[in-house]
């Protein structure tokens, strides 16, 4: 990169080998790091660092070509930000590799898992023609199907039903309230994302609370009267699941939700050994984004193509490159969650750091950091002792 001197931590995180966790602050430069990265393992020099000491080059044996290299990214904006970065340094100092620069697998999660899907088709029994539901349409065409799960038990008159309608309305189109079909809404979600965890919570299709109360070291009374709300939107929650896949089954759709977790659960079966096998032989370089907003089953498929979920690998399986702040961790209400990084964290072994900001000025970054440096260090004690 034409003029940069790189900072230690950016030759540390750019030349590491074997699974490395990185966590890097705001304004830190990580766009810039992967970017280096990706270089680095072409055999692209990088110039030096700070001190004037040439960037060591890549080893020949780590060196990988355009095609052997995935980046998984949040959004769609990110991974369209990080190729053309990528594709502006590479035209600088390797046009002869532009030709290739298509060949990266360069994405979100969702697309990551469509194209693993679709590839795979035949090996995971997956109709490759499956449409995927935007976002929009996605939400309306659940709120329709959880509606008619609710109106059903409350034309059989069950007390679920009642209990819930006596509390809430069944629709609420206000911002900030919510109805009956909202809540059942979240259950399903929470209730695909986290299936093992409801089977261990349940007895049948009632909530175990016994076992939900030996969890909570006890309750009182007043956990009485939530206990039988959640108890109704578990029950409704796991018929409205299963009439949600079996539409989505029928019309051979998928929501974002069933591209991650559907291909989870064919990677972690093992009849999905070999085409598993054919992914670790060609990704060698896999790039994880915002890792600080991913949630267990993403972990899962990350760790199971790298190998590191104890399963056997014939051959190689590509390293694991896995870049964060779990300061900016935002997206709870989407499924991520943050204990995630610090189970990663326990796996692959400390993260390397970019803790230099070089967005804002230098004098509001010492102030902020003196006047709240304490506070956001005791938060962050009080979160991993919470997690």
């Amino acid at each position: 990169m034409s003029g940069l001197r790189w900072a230690s931590e950016q030759v540390a995180a750019i030349t590491s080998t074997g699974h490395r966790l990185l966590e890097a602050n705001a304004g830190s430069g990580k766009t810039t790091t992967v970017v280096g990265k990706i270089l680095w393992h072409l055999g692209v020099p990088l110039g030096v660092d700070e001190h004037g000491v040439p960037v060591p080059a890549c080893p020949d044996h780590l060196r990988l070509g355009l095609d052997q290299i995935a980046a998984i990214t949040f959004t769609e904006k990110a991974a369209y930000d990080l190729a053309s970065k990528l594709r502006k340094e590479i035209r600088r100092h390797a046009p002869e590799l532009l030709w290739d620069i298509d060949r990266a697998s360069i994405g979100t999660i969702h697309a990551f898992c469509g194209s693993v899907l679709r590839e795979h088709s035949l090996r995971f029994g997956v109709d490759p023609g499956f449409r995927v539901l935007d976002e929009r349409e996605s939400r309306l065409e659940l709120k329709a199907v959880v509606k008619e799960v609710a109106l059903e038990a409350a034309q059989r008159e069950e007390p679920a039903a009642r209990l819930l309608l006596a509390r809430y309305d069944l629709d609420n189109d206000f911002e900030h309230s919510k109805g009956v079909v909202d809540y059942l809404g979240a259950m399903v979600r929470d209730l695909r994302w986290h299936r093992e965890r409801y089977d261990g919570w349940a007895v049948g299709d009632r909530l175990d609370w016994a076992r939900l109360d030996a969890l909570a070291g006890g309750g009182d009374a007043k956990d009485a009267d939530s206990a039988e709300v959640c108890d109704a939107l578990v029950m409704l929650g796991r018929r409205a699941v299963e009439r949600w896949e079996a539409y989505l089954a029928a019309e051979n759709l998928k929501d974002f939700d069933a591209l991650i977790l559907d291909c989870r659960d064919r990677l972690l079966d093992p009849r999905g050994q070999p085409a598993l096998a054919s992914i670790r032989s060609r990704a060698r370089l896999l790039i994880i984004d915002e890792f600080q907003d991913t949630d267990s089953a993403q972990r899962d498929i990350a760790f199971r193509i790298a190998g590191l979920d104890g399963s056997p690998v014939n051959g190689t399986a590509p390293q694991l490159f896995l870049v964060g702040d779990p300061k900016q961790s935002i997206y709870g209400f989407r499924g991520a969650d943050i204990a995630v990084w610090n189970e990663v964290a326990a796996a692959v072994g400390a993260p390397l750091s970019l803790s230099r900001n070089y967005r804002s000025v230098p004098a509001v970054v010492d102030y902020v950091n003196q006047a709240a440096g304490s506070v956001i260090a005791e938060a962050g004690r009080e979160a991993s002792a919470e997690l």
